[in-house]
């Protein structure tokens, strides 16, 4: 019988806010149908203080990475104002890069 019974609704409020701050500085990602008649947008997904954040762009990879630092940096600023911390052995990255021949995609 511990703890707050606002916990659950606090945490949906400050997701919700870090997720709206970072969707302002982060190109994302976008997921569409095979029609293109319907697109999503996704920055990332969080729960509670654990975060994936996607990014896909037709950069070359060196620019890719840095925009990538960049906008974990800014993660982890908004984390921090918000009472959080990022777990440095919790924190990796994959950059996957494809190279397009002939309408037929390979790993780069």
């Amino acid at each position: 019988m511990q703890g707050s019974g606002a916990s659950l609704a606090l945490w949906l409020v400050v997701t919700i806010l870090l997720i709206e701050l970072l969707e302002k500085h982060s190109p994302g990602i976008t997921f569409a149908n095979l029609q293109r008649m319907e697109c999503k947008r996704r920055v990332g997904e969080m729960y509670v203080n654990d975060a994936n954040l996607w990014l896909a762009l037709k950069l070359p990879p060196l620019q890719l990475v840095a925009i990538m630092q960049e906008v974990a940096q800014k993660w982890e600023r908004y984390l921090f104002a918000s009472g959080g911390v990022l777990a440095l052995m919790k924190c990796f990255w994959y950059l996957i890069y494809w190279v397009w021949e002939d309408g037929v995609p390979r790993r780069a």
